[in-house]
């Protein structure tokens, strides 16, 4: 099956989906600002380098813990939706699109499951508790659950933001495209 592959977060949307999440949570449920010294200390150990990446997302999603983050995730993308680029709008693509995130699969998935998303690789997260099953999905880990997820698959065009992070990804796919506020430039 021929797919085009695709970052989430500033690829197809201007904001890294987490934090603007966060702030939504924040809003709707101020209790959870209850949690904000136990992040601030996972971010400060995460910068010395004694927290990697997943151990750091896992201590700042522990406020999952005091809401229904699943049903805040369907209520977050239905305000969101409208962010959402319109070259990745399913009128504007060729081929079924899978999504590769850093971000957590429950999180993105309501909008991904609105616009007609193939596939959904990401970051697997408890919604209730915030833990990581496997690893972060980026960098070298995207590419890893591609070849697992999508084994027979062929990638005809991938797209990012960020050569640096999703280079390996991109090197899948016959055609890379280079995404920037919306606007995509092709590399090959």
């Amino acid at each position: 099956m021929k797919v085009d592959l695709y970052d989430f977060d500033k690829t197809v949307c201007p904001n890294d989906t987490a934090p603007v999440f966060w702030f939504y949570c924040l809003k709707k449920q101020p209790e959870i600002v209850r949690h904000i010294p136990r992040q601030f200390f996972a971010l400060v150990k995460f910068l010395l380098g004694r927290y990697d990446t997943t151990q750091f997302k896992e201590i700042s999603f522990c406020f999952l813990a005091d809401l229904d983050a699943a049903k805040m995730a369907e209520d977050f993308w239905k305000q969101r939706r409208k962010k959402i680029y319109p070259f990745f709008l399913p009128e504007n693509r060729d081929l079924p699109a899978v999504v590769v995130s850093a971000s957590a699969e429950f999180m993105i998935k309501p909008v991904c499951d609105t616009l007609g998303v193939h596939k959904l690789i990401g970051t697997r997260m408890e919604p209730k508790t915030g833990n990581i099953s496997g690893k972060n999905c980026k960098g070298d880990e995207k590419v890893s659950r591609i070849k697992t997820e999508l084994e027979g698959y062929t990638f005809v065009k991938a797209y990012s933001d960020s050569l640096k992070n999703d280079g390996p990804m991109l090197e899948l796919a016959q055609e890379k495209y280079k995404a920037s506020k919306g606007k995509l430039t092709k590399l090959n």
